[in-house]
């Protein structure tokens, strides 16, 4: 699974052409919309056992009515591995990207998503280690402190493939906007090992993130941080050429 490919964040640049944000930007240079990175706390790592894998800074290109925009945004995945069982127990990813302010209205399409369709398009293009994670169902809701907010927490269930069995896992979905930022995270553990889900929770309420506080939209022209100017004529969003993406890993 790639995030390079995630139908969310290809939405996401479609979203920033057909709105008509690309008609405030003049000159050579891109657009570029960039999330801060967003990672989970040393104390939440050590006290469930769960290790980094990954981080990695995914870069969304795309030409526009031939304009560049471009979009940064974060991934990290964390594990919990059993040393006994020899398996992979307890996975949590946690991605921010930037919500794309037009005209005072968030247009970044993870910002309205339902949770259900996080679930769907985050884990179908992305190695979770649980294998594939389709036809999940909500079964409740929970409430966790992320990132000093309440935030809800939907509880999901599945089957999946692992370690050669069927094996049922649930699922913890949430999302916070945190600065500019939209931060989604889903954790997931076999439902045979209860223990799994205090550790996912913690893990959550480990989340750390970093904001702007200088910056009311974290929007800028590359190579350097002047205001996009406002265009006064009519603008169009029709793409004008491939998108392309980069998974940087860091």
């Amino acid at each position: 699974m790639d995030w390079t490919r995630s139908v969310g964040v290809v939405a996401l640049v479609v979203v920033v052409a057909t709105s008509g944000c690309i008609g405030f930007v003049t000159g050579e240079e891109p657009l570029v919309y960039e999330a801060n990175q967003v990672s989970v706390s040393d104390d939440a790592k050590q006290a469930t056992g769960y290790e980094q894998q990954l981080r990695e800074e995914v870069v969304v290109n795309q030409t526009v009515s031939g304009r560049d925009v471009s979009v940064h945004n974060w991934y990290a995945r964390y594990e919990k591995y059993d040393d006994i069982a020899e398996e992979t127990t307890g996975v949590l990813t946690v991605f921010s990207t930037h919500r794309v302010d037009v005209f005072g209205h968030t247009t970044n399409p993870y910002a309205n998503m339902s949770y259900s369709g996080l679930v769907a398009n985050l884990t179908s293009e992305r190695d979770t280690s649980f294998g594939s994670l389709e036809d999940a169902t909500l079964v409740e809701n929970e409430t966790a402190t992320v990132l000093g907010q309440d935030a809800r927490v939907g509880v999901f269930t599945t089957n999946t493939t692992f370690g050669g069995e069927q094996v049922q896992v649930r699922l913890y979905v949430t999302r916070v906007q945190h600065g500019d930022d939209i931060v989604v995270a889903i954790g997931g553990h076999p439902t045979k090992l209860p223990a799994g889900e205090q550790e996912v929770m913690a893990m959550l309420e480990g989340i750390e993130h970093e904001t702007d506080e200088n910056a009311t939209a974290n929007e800028r022209l590359a190579g350097g941080d002047a205001p996009a100017a406002v265009a006064s004529g009519p603008t169009t969003g029709v793409a004008s050429g491939p998108t392309t993406s980069v998974a940087r890993e860091i």
